[in-house]
């Protein structure tokens, strides 16, 4: 697989282009069983278990949100590229979006996007249960 940069593609909401690039993705991860694209971004956080980084820990996720929304816009409205770059149709993959943190954080139960601890990644991926690292 080659690179390809898309950090300076322009990124375009409702139609309108905003002032915002996608920047760069940190994984594409394709399952072929679920018929799924992931782009994931991976955030390297303290562990806090506690609820009184809960507040910090939403400052931080909501900018994270914006970028990550981006991310995924961009591969749902460019599968035929990522589909070049895998050398696979995947045209009717649906495309989701996750963060890959080196812990638990408690903000993850709040979020729209899933926010799973590195242990569980495998997990998530076979599940797509985004609570699977609490089961």
């Amino acid at each position: 697989m080659r690179n390809t940069s898309i950090e300076d593609f322009p990124v375009y909401e409702n139609g309108e282009l905003t002032n915002r690039t996608v920047g760069q993705i940190d994984f594409i991860v394709i399952n072929k069983d679920s018929k799924i694209i992931y782009i994931a971004d991976a955030k390297h956080l303290k562990s806090k278990y506690i609820t009184a980084s809960f507040y910090n820990d939403k400052s931080k996720f909501d900018e994270y949100h914006i970028k990550l929304k981006d991310k995924v816009l961009w591969a749902e409205n460019n599968k035929s590229l990522v589909s070049e770059l895998f050398d696979m149709d995947l045209i009717s993959f649906k495309v989701q979006g996750l963060f890959i943190t080196d812990a638990y954080i408690f903000y993850a139960l709040f979020v729209n996007y899933p926010i799973i601890p590195l242990i569980a990644i495998n997990q998530y991926f076979y599940s797509n249960d985004r609570f699977c690292y609490l089961n």
